[in-house]
Parts: structure tokens; sequence; C-alpha cells
């Protein structure tokens, strides 16, 4: 959209996942949780530490590791959004085992969670982001809305209605796609 496109496609397997970052009011309510909370649990926080440096340690066998073959990289696995590639294995030598010392340490005081985090956006909030890109770049170039097209490939529900809804508002097409022939 930021070159003007007239028409955009999007190709998807599922429901998009853009998480909403916080404000700068949400980050600074966060960081005075964090002051009070800390404040408020000094005296855990001071004895969780002290429990870690003075925690004791064991020994502890880790037995011997088999070689491990190297394994060439998948050809024929379909990846969805946001999966990585399969790029296979390199292997690995066998291992002798060894004595490890370890630490028990005591769980600490947990930290509130950060609240306030708005999770995904919703349809509105992509509706919302094409508008504000319409109105900065379309509206001064005296260019009209894009109209944008949808295809779902293999996609579950949720998407499907996300990407049907998402056509349809900018007089695009949906179309699905179950198998490539």
């Amino acid at each position: 959209m930021s070159q003007g496109a007239d028409t955009i496609l999007v190709i998807s397997d599922g429901l998009p996942q853009v998480k909403k970052g916080l404000t700068d009011q949400q980050l600074a309510a966060q960081r005075a949780r964090m002051e009070e909370w800390s404040k408020a649990n000094a005296a855990a926080i001071a004895a969780h530490q002290a429990a870690v440096a003075n925690a004791p340690t064991r020994r502890v066998w880790v037995p011997d590791q088999p070689a491990r073959p190297p394994r060439p990289p998948s050809k024929n696995r379909a990846l969805k959004e946001g999966q990585k590639p399969d790029m296979g294995d390199p292997g690995a030598p066998a291992r002798p085992g060894y004595w490890k010392e370890v630490r028990d340490v005591p769980p600490g005081p947990k930290p509130p969670s950060m609240g306030g985090e708005g999770g995904n956006w919703s349809l509105a909030d992509f509706f919302d982001h094409v508008d504000t890109i319409y109105k900065e770049v379309y509206v001064q170039k005296g260019l009209k809305m894009p109209k944008i097209h949808c295809i779902g490939y293999q996609i579950d529900p949720e998407g499907r209605v996300f990407l049907e809804k998402l056509s349809a508002h900018y007089k695009g097409q949906f179309r699905l796609v179950n198998r490539m022939r």
C-alpha cells in the first residue's frame, strides 16, 4: 500500500496473529507496577538471592550420548504461517558420560504480569490500519482505495471468516484453495 498499489493479494493459511504493542501509558503503568512490587517484595527478593547464593550443590551423572547420524532437510513438508523450514540435522558424534555439578535453587517471588496487553489485532484493527495507510498515501496522490483479494490455502475456519470479511470490506474476492493440483 505504501507504493500506491491498486490491487492487493493476501494469501494465508490461518487467522493472522499480529501482536498489539503497548502504548507509552501502558508501559509507564507497567514500570510503576514493577517498582511498587519490588519495594513491597524487597525482603522476599533478598531472601531468594541469599538462598540462590547458598544453595547446596550436588553431583549428577549425565549418561553417555550415542552418535546421531545426519538427516537431510525434509522436502515435502507443507509449512504453516510462522513456521520455520526443516533444515535437517547435521548429526552429532557420540559423547561419553560425565559428572555435572547442579545447584538446587528454590523458586523465587514472581513479579506481576505485564497486564494491559491487548493480545492480537482484531479485524477492526486491520481495517483501521489499512484506512490509515489509505489516508496517508492514497488520498494525497488522488488514488482510490485498493481492492484486497484474499486466498485461503488449507485455511482454518476462523482464518477463512477473517479473509472473507477483509476481501468483502475492500471490494475484493475470496477464494478457498484446499490443495494444489
